[in-house]
């Protein structure tokens, strides 16, 4: 976790996973605190809204941009190989391949990974986001994102980045990554996301990094700003651990606009304190 204040707001931000298995993780208690804290939560989007109306908002854009229309196929873009990979997940889970055949590689991707991880019992309505939702009302939410606009950064990648995500995403479904995450979540360890994840998106390619992390990560952190510098209260900022990761991660990109940003570890102990300087405090101190 790590938390930021300016001019009487107070933000405590963490990260989340968007799919979890039965039993979920059992939530911190800084996290509890925070959650008993705040006035609003603050989330990529409220999962809840989508869920209950079965995606209805995003079908026009997804028959309009994740199909092929023009009698093209997934299996004109993609290297035998991959293709036969992408088949053969597909298959084991359940889903005849020529289901995904039909789908732009960027929408195969992300249907494919929701399909495996339900399979594996990874459910978007155990989520750390719907948790925490619970525990506010609807009026508290706040959503940073919409559904449209996530889809739309994905359907913006070019040819060869959604060829390359589709391969990210078969890669970590193939082995079963979550455990992973989920480990590196429980235990509070910024260090096993960037291992997981890559360093500044290493693990991604670079249009993908941009697309779905970098640019993300920009907007959000204007928003963020402008509720530190115009809002009040306190709130729980929640969204996708990956956009905590690196250099490019929304702690630095708040710090790099001025702001002093705390983190914290499990326990809720101050691990680093960084200034608009780019100095730990703790360095100056010598307690670091």
């Amino acid at each position: 976790m790590w938390s930021v204040e300016s001019s009487g707001v107070h933000l405590d931000l963490t990260g989340t996973i968007h799919g979890l298995p039965e039993g979920g993780v059992e939530l911190p208690d800084p996290l509890v605190r925070a959650v008993d804290d705040a006035d609003y939560l603050m989330l990529e989007l409220d999962v809840r809204d989508l869920l209950e109306s079965g995606g209805e908002e995003v079908i026009p854009f997804l028959l309009s941009e994740g199909y092929y229309i023009d009698g093209g196929s997934l299996d004109d873009h993609l290297p035998s190989k991959l293709m036969k990979r992408v088949s053969a997940l597909a298959t084991d889970h359940g889903l005849p391949s020529d289901v995904l055949g039909v789908m732009r590689p960027w929408l195969a991707a992300m249907t494919l990974d929701s399909l495996v991880g339900a399979t594996r019992g990874y459910e978007a309505e155990r989520g750390l986001d719907m948790v925490l939702a619970e525990m506010f009302g609807s009026e508290d939410i706040i959503a940073l994102e919409t559904a449209e606009y996530q889809l739309g950064q994905m359907a913006s990648l070019s040819l060869g980045d959604q060829v390359a995500f589709l391969e990210q995403v078969v890669a970590a479904n193939e082995i079963d990554m979550v455990p992973l995450y989920i480990d590196a979540w429980n235990r509070g360890d910024p260090t096993m996301l960037e291992d997981a994840f890559g360093v500044d998106g290493t693990a991604m390619s670079g249009g993908m990094y941009k697309a779905m992390i970098v640019e993300r990560n920009i907007r959000m952190a204007g928003i963020l700003d402008d509720v530190l510098e115009n809002g009040e209260g306190r709130y729980l900022v929640a969204v996708g651990a990956a956009h905590f990761v690196g250099r490019l991660g929304l702690p630095e990109m708040l710090r790099r606009r001025g702001y002093r940003v705390d983190q914290l570890d499990s326990d809720g102990r101050r691990l680093l304190m960084v200034d608009e300087t780019g100095v730990s405090q703790d360095s100056r101190s010598g307690l670091e």
